[in-house]
Order: C-alpha cells, then structure tokens, then sequence
C-alpha cells in the first residue's frame, strides 16, 4: 500500500540519515475515501471492477451509476485500519534475496490445497476487447492508471489515449509470447528425441533474441554457451555443472548414505542439508562425535571429555571445579545435579540422533525439515506433499583429504521407486 511504501522509505531515511524522496523519487499522496461520499475517482474504479467481475461470475451487470452509488454507499465500506510494519530492518532496492515471505507462501500454499474445489462456483473468462465500449475493459484501464497517476502528481490520461494504448500492447504482447513459445516447444522437442545425448549436444540447439522493431533482423539465432563448470576439489569427481546431480537410488539409512558419498567421492562429509537451506541440518558430523562425550559423576567424581563437552554445556567447568572443593551439603548436591541434569541432556541428544543415524534417511530428512506442531497448515501441507513424494534433494557440505572445503553437485536421493 501507499502508506506502507511511504513508512519504509521513510524508515530508510532515519536509517541511513540521508534524504530519500529526492530527484525521480516521488513521494506518493494516499487516494481519499469516505463511505459517506465517495469520491469520483474511487467511484469510478469500483463502478467499474465490480462489473468485471460480475462478468466472470456470470452476474448482471449495474449499469444504472446511481443506483451502483447507492449500493457502494449503503455497504459503509471502511479502509482496514493501517498498522505499520514491523521495526525490523526496511529492505532497501539495494538489498539482495527473495523479498517474499516463505511463511506466507507456505500458509497460503496450504489454504489451496485444503480447499474442496466441488463447492467452487465456475466462472468465465473475460477476454480482452478494446473496441467494445460496453465491456468495462478500457474503463477499468483508465481509472487504474489515473488513480496511481493521482497518487505521483501525474497528468491524468484520457480514455481514448489509454484505449489507443492498449490497442497497441496487447498484439505486440501476444505476437511475442506465440513466438517465444514456438521456439521453446521446439528445443523441447529436441529433448524428447534425446538430441541432448548424443555427441555434440550443444550444436543441435538453438538460443535466440527476438526484436519485433528492427523488422526483417527481428530474429538472431545462435548457440548457447556452454554450463559454467564448477570446481569440486575432490579427486573422483573434478567438476560439475548445475545440470549434474549425484544419483542415489532405493532406501538406505542415513549413515549408509553419509559412508557412501565419503567411499565414492573420497570426500568428509561434514553436514547434510535439504538443497538451498543450509539452516535445516539432516547430518551433522558434531553429533558423531558426540556419542563419544563422557559426563560421567561418580562417588562423588566427575569425568567430562573432550573439552568440546563445554562448549555445549559451559556450567559443567565451574560445576566440576566446585565439586572437589565443597564438603558434603546442599551447595554440593547443587552442582552434582547440575552435572546429572546435563549427562541426561546428553544421552538423549545421542538417543535421538543414534536412531536417526541408523535409520531410513528419507525419516531423517523427514524429523529435520517437517515444520513444528506450532505452524500447522505448514505442517499439513509438507505432509501432503511428502506422501507423494519419491526423492528429496540435499546437499552437502564436505571437505577434502587435505581439509579443505570441498564441492558436491545436488544429491537426488529417491527413496521410493
């Protein structure tokens, strides 16, 4: 919205401390409203949206602008009140990165499919039609344009310039897409006859550039570059592209995968991940070496190894240096419970991650990547999709013989034939 563009960037001002809405930058003027009296312009975009619609749902038009007035005011239609986003770090067109909200996508992702589509109405398509003045089309097209025109201070457009216009894009917008999908369709079909296989692969397809403007030289054909070829750092494997992926097929556990991608590629694989989020870990080489941690408290002495152990635990230092310097009491059974609160801790981290470890890897990949019980229409649509799901896509983080970081293509692990 208007309102949340201005506060962002008005954000981005405070943040940065230097002037934002300077030369094209325009500050934007919010459109009035009032149910009681609604202004022209707003009239108008709703006169003619809603006889869009009503098109597509095979409903009678309002014609009768009087009577559409009288139904807009009658409704008391009120602007949902603006809260302004949150205080988190405004996202400038500098930044980098997916600007949509995965949360929202994932939530909305799980309303469609929770639909039950025998209760939905059919509708029709309105297809576009310039020159007939009683389809709502140019009107809508107007009003659009000359509301967000209101908001910059820009000159309003009349509606025979918009219908010109639009006369003009809507065939270039389709001459092109016919093209470009003509073109598409037949390297496909070079795909289908396995052109891609054999010798040469590169030299039986075609890219192309197409300028509808320059007239006879609207269309250049050439080859298309080569895959860029990413360097591995592994002996078996030197290098990939994005178009390779390591192929492991039928159910295996997770540490019979882990000890195949080590024999094959004589690589240490450090973590495993689903592919393009390293912040979910399916392996983690850390909880290997944690099923060799001690906290051990006997007759009143404490054997914690490795030094590692403290980093999980930091308490357990001055927990096993007091032990040995208290005398029998409460201030000592304090720090022995401690210590027997964080043996627990530490046998159920090796528990769970021993029966991961040796089970399917599919489970595993499952335990890591499903959302929790508190995001449930995120939960139910990854359960969907995984019942019918035959391979998950991970990658991994691995080291060479030498220690140094190392490169794996994505691992397509289809665990279901």
């Amino acid at each position: 919205s208007v309102r949340d563009l201005v506060y962002n960037c008005d954000q981005i001002e405070k943040s940065t401390g230097k002037p934002f809405w300077t030369g094209t930058k325009r500050r934007p003027t919010e459109a009035r409203w009032d149910p009681r009296d609604p202004p022209a312009e707003a009239l108008e975009y709703l006169y003619a949206t809603a006889n869009c619609f009503a098109f597509t749902w095979k409903l009678a038009y309002v014609r009768n602008r009087a009577r559409f007035a009288h139904l807009v005011v009658s409704l008391e239609l009120q602007v949902p009140e603006w809260i302004p986003p949150s205080e988190s770090k405004v996202d400038t067109e500098e930044d980098e990165g997916d600007k949509a909200d995965p949360a929202a996508i994932e939530a909305l992702k799980g309303e469609l499919y929770g639909a039950d589509t025998a209760q939905l109405q059919a509708m029709e398509a309105h297809d576009f039609e310039k020159d007939d003045d009683t389809n709502f089309h140019i009107d809508f097209l107007t009003i659009g344009t000359n509301l967000r025109a209101a908001n910059y201070d820009i000159k309003a457009s009349e509606r025979s310039h918009v219908k010109v216009t639009a006369g003009r894009i809507i065939p270039a917008l389709a001459t092109t897409t016919a093209m470009i999908c003509g073109l598409v369709d037949l390297e496909f079909m070079k795909l289908v006859l396995g052109l891609h296989k054999g010798e040469g692969p590169l030299d039986k397809f075609f890219n192309a550039n197409i300028n509808l403007a320059t007239g006879l030289q609207a269309m250049n054909v050439f080859r298309p570059e080569p895959a860029i070829m990413r360097k591995t750092m592994l002996q078996p494997l030197k290098e990939f592209s994005t178009w390779d992926k390591v192929e492991i097929k039928g159910e295996i556990p997770l540490q019979a995968l882990v000890e195949k991608l080590q024999k094959e590629y004589g690589a240490d694989v450090v973590r495993l991940f689903p592919a393009g989020d390293d912040k979910i870990s399916v392996f983690d080489k850390i909880d290997v070496e944690k099923l060799n941690w001690k906290i051990e408290l006997s007759a009143g002495k404490v054997v914690i190894q490795p030094e590692a152990v403290y980093s999980a635990w930091p308490q357990l230092r001055t927990a096993a240096q007091m032990l040995g310097r208290l005398p029998d009491g409460p201030a000592k059974k304090n720090f022995e419970a401690q210590i027997t609160a964080a043996a627990n801790s530490l046998q159920r981290v090796k528990d769970t991650f021993k029966g991961r470890f040796e089970g399917p890897a599919s489970q595993a990949y499952i335990a890591a990547a499903r959302p929790s019980d508190e995001h449930k229409e995120k939960q139910d649509y990854f359960d969907r999709v995984q019942l019918k799901r035959k391979y998950v896509a991970l990658q991994a983080h691995v080291n060479n013989k030498s220690g140094e970081d190392a490169e794996l293509p994505v691992i397509r692990y289809s665990f279901k034939q």
